[in-house]
C-alpha cells in the first residue's frame, strides 16, 4: 500500500479494495459510478482518472482500487486497474441502455426546441411537419454519438421510434444536406 493511503488510515478515513463494474460515467460533468458488490455504488471522479493515467472510462468496465468512506458515500481514492471494452461490447452496451428504443423511422431533419444540460433532456421538432409531436432526446444518446450539447434552433438529424410516452430520439447526427441518408 503506498504512502497516501497510509495516511488516510492513520488519519481515521475507512478505506476499502472495491471492484465493480462502471455502471455510467460522464464525460462532460467527470464523474460517474462504479458497483462494487460489497459497497454499493462509489463516485470515481475525473481526477482519480487522471491520476492513473486514464482519459476517458467505458461504460461497462470493470475497475479496481481503494474507495474511502466520505460523507457522502464511498469515492475511488486510487485506482488500480480499468479494463477497456471492444467496439463490439460497446455497442451492445448501447443497445441495453434504457433509453435505447426500436427505430422505426428513417433519418429525419429536427430542430431542438430546448435541451437542459443539467437535467439531461430536451425535446426536438420535426421541421418538415412542425405541428407533430415532440420527439424526446437524452444525454446518453447525445453522448453515444459524440454530442456533448444541444442549442436551442440547433438542426441535426435524428431516427427515432415509440417509447411509452411517445416518440424517442434513438441516434442523432448533424444536419445533413438534402435528407435521409
Amino acid at each position: 500500500m503506498n504512502s497516501n493511503l497510509d495516511a488516510m488510515r492513520t488519519a481515521g478515513i475507512e478505506l476499502r479494495e472495491v471492484t465493480g463494474e462502471l455502471k455510467w460515467y460522464d464525460t462532460a460533468k467527470g464523474f460517474g459510478f462504479v458497483v462494487d458488490s460489497d459497497v454499493g455504488d462509489v463516485l470515481l471522479h475525473k481526477s482519480c482518472l487522471i491520476a492513473a493515467g486514464h482519459t476517458i472510462a467505458d461504460e461497462g468496465a470493470t475497475v479496481s482500487g481503494y474507495a474511502a468512506k466520505r460523507s457522502t458515500g464511498w469515492q475511488m481514492f486510487e485506482l488500480s486497474s480499468i479494463s477497456k471494452l471492444d467496439e463490439e461490447a460497446r455497442r451492445e452496451r448501447a443497445a441495453q441502455k434504457v433509453h435505447a428504443v426500436e427505430l422505426t423511422s428513417k433519418w429525419t431533419p429536427v430542430i431542438c426546441k430546448w435541451y437542459n444540460r443539467m437535467r439531461g433532456y430536451g425535446f426536438l421538432r420535426e421541421i418538415e411537419h412542425p405541428n407533430s409531436t415532440d420527439i424526446f432526446i437524452h444525454h446518453e444518446v447525445l453522448r453515444r454519438h459524440s454530442f456533448v450539447d444541444l442549442q436551442p434552433g440547433q438542426l441535426v438529424d435524428v431516427r427515432w421510434g415509440y417509447g411509452r410516452n411517445g416518440r424517442i430520439a434513438g441516434e442523432i447526427r448533424p444536419a445533413q444536406a438534402g435528407g435521409d441518408a
